[in-house]
């Protein structure tokens, strides 16, 4: 594997290399996810409170320095640790889309792949990976585009559009 398909791998378990939240067939639920994970704030008032009310001198040094850990902007909860790697990556997901013009069909593969997982960009998505399956000839690239496009498609957040595969011949005007 060359360099660049070494960093679309590392890109997407930086994403999504954690295994509660997804399943290939359903994709990720992001707001559920989002629900779940504890903002640093928050963390912060649980810490306050608990500091507030402890007595034991070694556990409030202890919650002391949870404390400071946690206004120093470090995650504590792992969701939201993993959920700050999710949107860094996303966030260069407008760059990653070029990649799907690249010579290489293992940069094709692994970049379609790790654009699946991004349910709630599928507006700026679904249309380049559909147009992926034009000119492609690897089937490997071929299969990815096509379980990524589901996967973004069924995640209910495009506008784009309703139907971006369709069986069969279209319905009449």
């Amino acid at each position: 594997m060359g360099a660049r398909a070494d960093a679309l791998l590392l890109l997407t378990r930086l994403a999504i290399d954690w295994h509660d939240e997804y399943d290939l067939s359903l994709g990720i639920d992001t707001a559920a996810w989002r629900a779940t994970a504890i903002s640093p704030e928050e963390n912060r008032r649980w810490y306050d409170e608990q500091i507030a009310a402890e007595t034991d001198v070694e556990r409030l040094k202890n919650l002391c320095a949870g404390r400071a850990y946690c206004a120093a902007g470090h995650p504590v909860d792992a969701r939201e640790g993993a959920l700050r790697s999710y949107e860094a990556v996303r966030a260069q997901l407008p760059v990653l889309l070029e990649l799907l013009d690249d010579q290489g069909p293992e940069i094709r593969t692994k970049t379609a792949y790790l654009l699946g997982w991004f349910p709630e960009e599928a507006d700026a998505t679904l249309l380049p990976l559909l147009a992926c399956l034009n000119d492609e000839r690897d089937p490997v690239c071929v299969a990815t585009v096509l379980v990524s496009v589901g996967l973004s498609a069924d995640s209910g957040t495009t506008s784009t559009t309703s139907t971006p595969c369709r069986a069969g011949p279209p319905p009449p005007p």
